[in-house]
């Protein structure tokens, strides 16, 4: 049972939201939270590619190690959360035990590992309220759904990580090794797929992933070309109160798979008669558990789960990366 009394940093931290989400008489415009989080991760995942953009925004003086970096990507996506009007928390190994109290929710219940980083967001609105009814943002903030003549406090929870492996997973597989044109000109052509079970999108060919054509090869040496597939899972809880054990249970859960993917490796250039590094153009789509958008789902689920002390799942399953028909990557959210 959590405690009753308030820390300091309870006070602080709803403070501080109560600050940056409300708006005198006036309506917050902010940006879509699945967006700003898709920075997020394409951010961290060029940080630990090593990727020069980087670094260069950031200047040649500030070089950091990878791991303050990703620090520092979280925190401004936090800051940049709270400034488009969302109730968001940095959740890491120093706050992880005292952000349990503040959003008075086990972590442990959902598999969060305190040795690991996550960004929480927590909306107390009703996103299919039939009303239109909008509630205040905040950790204290709900919406009420009635089920069987009994009226539940929700909300809902989102979660996603920095560095936690099972919410995030990146796989290198070779494609070509060649200096054949013709091995090269087929392997341009293949197409790239992301998809799982409910759903697929083609990401592009391989060609318009590296922006090469094989005019760009030269015959001399060989030529290396990979597939990098990086997989980023965000779920969302909806939480139910419970007065028994003063704290919110997470009840059921969708989620949604950021599925990314280019092409590294170097090819020997027909113009500068060298190796040359392969351009980094990365493409990413988003690929959602089939009840996602049924918020209807989500609620009464939430209730099945809260009477039977349940966790009431919907996945995307495994996200695959194809290569023309075959299989090259596939990823699982182990969690």
């Amino acid at each position: 049972m959590f405690k009753k009394t308030v820390s300091a940093l309870l006070a602080f931290v709803m403070f501080t939201v109560a600050n940056v989400s409300t708006v005198q008489g006036a309506e917050v415009s902010r940006e879509s939270a699945e967006e700003i989080l898709s920075r997020y991760h394409q951010e961290i995942a060029e940080v630990e590619q090593g990727q020069i953009s980087v670094v260069a925004a950031h200047g040649s003086n500030n070089l950091e190690s990878n791991g303050n970096r990703i620090r520092e990507i979280q925190e401004n996506t936090v800051a940049e959360l709270k400034a488009s009007g969302y109730d968001a928390y940095n959740v890491n190994p120093e706050t992880f035990e005292a952000m349990q109290e503040v959003l008075q929710t086990n972590f442990e219940d959902i598999g969060l590992d305190a040795s690991c980083s996550y960004i929480v967001i927590v909306d107390g609105n009703d996103a299919n309220n039939a009303n239109g009814e909008v509630t205040p943002y905040g950790a204290g903030s709900s919406f009420n759904y009635t089920s069987g003549g009994t009226t539940y406090k929700m909300r809902y929870f989102t979660i996603t990580a920095a560095d936690d492996s099972g919410y995030g997973k990146a796989s290198t597989v070779n494609l070509l090794r060649s200096a054949s044109k013709e091995l090269i000109q087929r392997c341009l052509d293949m197409a790239i797929i992301a998809y799982i079970s409910a759903f697929s999108k083609t990401l592009g060919t391989v060609a318009s992933l590296s922006g090469l054509s094989v005019s760009n090869f030269g015959t001399s040496q060989s030529s290396t070309m990979d597939l990098y597939g990086g997989t980023n899972w965000t779920r969302v809880y909806t939480q139910v109160w419970s007065d028994y054990d003063e704290a919110w249970e997470s009840c059921s859960s969708v989620e949604y798979a950021k599925a990314t993917s280019h092409i590294s490796g170097q090819y020997y250039s027909a113009s500068a008669n060298s190796y040359v590094g392969i351009p980094y153009k990365p493409v990413s789509t988003t690929l959602y558990s089939s009840k996602y958008s049924d918020y209807e789902w989500r609620k009464s689920q939430a209730v099945n789960g809260y009477m039977h002390s349940v966790i009431n799942y919907d996945t995307t399953g495994p996200v695959r990366y194809r290569y023309g028909s075959e299989v090259k990557i596939t990823h699982t959210l182990n969690r």
